[in-house]
């Protein structure tokens, strides 16, 4: 009863450190734990188990299994052979899916997801038996899981904080339970009684005392403020720009551009992540200066893709560029444009954006940068405050008789998910029913957002199943990021390019007649193609102006053609840019996922295999290492050791060969008891006698033990070392050499965290 009862501790321990780790995974790929999840991982776990134990107690069925599949393999290959291509070709697939899939760059395959849980649960529990059911080190596991917990905690995975109170309990509990299973041999041996204890309420006991240590965790307080100096900050950054590239803020920061970029979550205007919306408290801290002769809207970040409960990039094409070096331009007419200058410092701003506006033409500033075909712009590592950059941009002249309604239309400013409802594309089609062009109908819609909905900073925090719909149809009142988010997937809806754009708005002038921005000036607006143009600004935020295209373009034409013989250039499509970016287009539009046998497909497999075993290799160096030099460090302590410690350590190392060898120390049992039972050979029982005499003579005797005696001891446990490969066989000597000399195990009795 005792065994099943342990082996149902296993199973729960297990399976409950399965569902934590793999659940994260998936939420971190945009997946689901759903019922079939856990099922999959149930059985996984239960399975993985099982062969454990066997190939654990029969090695050599694990030899038996591994060269019936090459021998299967081979069989196939050569007279099954389109059926063993056919085999590979799957299997090549599956890993083409997977590495596609982690990167978020792939279709959902329902069959390829379950095989993927299937195997992070095979994985995970295969990692648990070997550590901590085999050689007894929960330590590995610990470290490993809070790694993991951690990296995706500090990328705003919400869910792995608390799914981690979950892994640490069950760590806890399982603990406590072995400690007694310890003490509980040790008292046996010592005849207390001790039948008074129940298994079953040590269990529910070791579950409150692990839920009453993690809330205590969770309720003392933690989340100070750091002490903020400006001066002491920026002094260090400039004498140690490095110190930028530091994780120096609470948002992203890893010292790679991308991840410092800007986005509203560095603002009060999206607290979450991955869902829109929601009450929100701005403030009034000074984020940038800017020199300008006009307002402006400063781009800070371009987001493409719609899910709906939030808006996300998809990869961009980049170049880097220098100070002073000319943008390449893309998908825009600017035979007749004008020129805006302008002047950027900030104040209370950590990120590596760059803020531009219109469409840059060259930017000042000290370091590289890179720049998207969005006109995204940004550096390799945090903008030092104060330093500031400055901005030469163009701005198109807009003429509605250019406008051409057959252009070609790039799908990613399109796409739509599921949840946009039926009835807000009906909405959109009623609102725009009588106009002509994308520009009419986009006029059309912020007009009628700017004039059915309210502005507040306090819509409520409801649940959703699509952001849009529930503004439209239930709130009717909220702030940038549901109009911005509204507009712009109804234009979708009427197949006009729309993108989500994230940045501020310059705030008032200051007496030296400088822009002063604030983080409420912080905002999300949108921005449709409209052809004979490009991307033009719409604002549907009843709380700000919208601008108005066909008035300004036009006083900006007079005073072009006024100043024209100052700026008479203009500048033309790069060809080999365009056609570079057509096919990034193309690759992107294609969509699904191509499962051939090209080469492509072949580098990847091979590629993502040969960093699997890279990783496998790695991982058992690490822990060869380890190993390897706690028992030396083992064997230094053993110099210290009485002649009572070193004959009990001795003892032990002959207890685990025997059991080895099939006979094992009953509790109650007396060594001269013990090696009576023992019949090997001869030989073997001739030697155990001699070491159970010297083992009585100086322990319960308390002698000294002399070096000739402890050369003989260790010669005895060397003769019966090699009686495991006479009666077991060479492999199981090698399996037992392995634990016990390499890996050098303590014993069944011990078990440390």
């Amino acid at each position: 009863m005792d065994k099943k009862l342990n082996y149902l501790y296993k199973l729960i321990f297990t399976f409950i450190i399965n569902l934590t780790i793999i659940k994260v995974t998936l939420e971190a790929l945009e997946g689901e734990m759903d019922l079939n999840a856990v099922l999959i991982v149930f059985i996984t776990t239960i399975i993985t188990l099982i062969a454990g134990l066997i190939f654990d107690k029969k090695p050599i069925i694990l030899a038996i299994l591994l060269g019936g599949i090459i021998s299967f393999s081979i069989i196939l290959k050569i007279y099954y052979n389109p059926i063993f291509n056919s085999l590979i070709e799957n299997i090549s697939n599956f890993f083409i899916w997977t590495s596609r899939y982690i990167r978020n760059d792939n279709e959902f395959i329902k069959s390829y997801f379950n095989i993927f849980i299937m195997s992070l649960s095979l994985i995970v529990t295969s990692l648990i038996y070997i550590t901590v059911f085999k050689f007894k080190r929960m330590y590995p596991i610990i470290i490993m899981a809070t790694i993991f917990f951690l990296y995706r905690w500090f990328w705003y995975q919400d869910s792995a904080f608390n799914t981690y109170y979950i892994f640490i309990i069950t760590i806890l509990a399982y603990y406590i339970i072995n400690r007694f299973k310890i003490k509980n041999g040790i008292w046996e041996r010592e005849n207390k009684d001790i039948s008074n204890y129940r298994k079953k309420y040590l269990f529910l006991y070791s579950c409150f005392i692990s839920v009453i240590i993690v809330l205590i965790a969770f309720i003392l307080p933690k989340d100070y403020s750091p002490i903020k100096w400006r001066w002491m900050d920026n002094k260090i950054q400039s004498s140690f720009p490095e110190v930028t590239e530091w994780r120096n803020d609470l948002k992203k920061s890893e010292g790679y551009g991308e991840s410092l970029e800007f986005d509203l979550t560095f603002t009060p205007y999206q607290n979450q992540e991955k869902r829109l919306g929601g009450d929100i408290e701005i403030d009034n801290t000074l984020v940038m200066e800017v020199e300008s002769d006009r307002p402006l809207y400063l781009k800070g970040i371009v987001k493409d893709e719609y899910t709906g409960f939030y808006w996300r990039s998809s990869e961009d094409f980049t170049e880097k560029y220098t100070k002073g070096e000319n943008i390449e331009l893309n998908d825009v007419n600017l035979d007749n444009s004008s020129f805006l200058e302008y002047k950027v410092n900030y104040v209370n701003l950590t990120t590596s954006t760059i803020f531009t506006s219109y469409i840059p033409k060259q930017i000042n500033y000290e370091e590289e940068f890179y720049v998207s075909n969005e006109y995204e712009a940004y550096t390799n590592k945090v903008i030092l405050n104060e330093k500031g950059y400055s901005v030469e941009s163009r701005i198109p002249f807009f003429d509605k008789s250019m406008i051409n309604e057959t252009y070609n239309k790039d799908y990613k400013y399109l796409k739509l998910p599921n949840t946009v409802t039926n009835r807000t594309k009906d909405l959109a089609l009623e609102i725009t029913k009588d106009k002509f062009n994308d520009y009419e109908r986009m006029l059309s819609l912020q007009g009628y957002l700017r004039e059915n909905y309210g502005y507040s900073l306090t819509p409520g925090n409801d649940k959703y199943e699509d952001f849009v719909d529930n503004f439209i149809f239930e709130k009717t009142e909220g702030y940038c990021t549901y109009f911005a988010s509204t507009l712009a997937v109804m234009g979708r809806t009427l197949d006009i390019p729309t993108r989500y754009v994230e940045g501020f708005i310059t705030g008032d002038k200051n007496e030296e007649g400088i822009y002063e921005v604030y983080s409420k000036n912080a905002h999300a607006w949108v921005e449709a193609y409209i052809s004979g143009y490009g991307w033009m600004i719409f604002e549907a935020t009843p709380a700000y102006e919208a601008p108005n295209s066909e008035e300004r373009i036009e006083n900006e034409r007079i005073d072009q053609e006024a100043d024209n013989e100052t700026n008479p250039n203009s500048i033309n499509r790069d060809d080999k840019l365009q056609e570079i970016l057509e096919e990034e287009r193309l690759n992107e539009d294609s969509g699904n996922i191509n499962l051939t046998n090209n080469d492509n497909s072949k580098n990847l497999v091979l590629k993502s295999i040969l960093w699997i075993v890279f990783i496998i290799i790695i991982f058992v160096i690490a822990i060869i290492s380890h190993l390897m030099i706690r028992k030396k460090i083992h064997i230094q302590k053993m110099k210290n050791y009485n002649s009572v410690q070193k004959m009990k350590f001795y003892y032990k190392e002959i207890l685990n060969t025997l059991d080895y060898l099939g006979y094992s120390k009953v509790s109650g049992e007396t060594e001269k008891e013990f090696s009576s039972r023992i019949n090997i050979n001869e030989r073997v029982n001739e030697k155990l006698n001699y070491f159970i005499n010297i083992y009585i003579f100086t322990v319960y005797g308390n002698k000294e033990l002399s070096n000739e005696k402890e050369d003989k001891i260790k010669q005895i446990i060397k003769y019966l070392e090699k009686e495991i490969k006479i009666e077991k066989g060479t492999f199981k000597y090698i399996m037992f050499f392995l634990r016990k000399r390499i890996l050098y195990n303590k014993g069944v009795e011990e078990f440390e965290i």
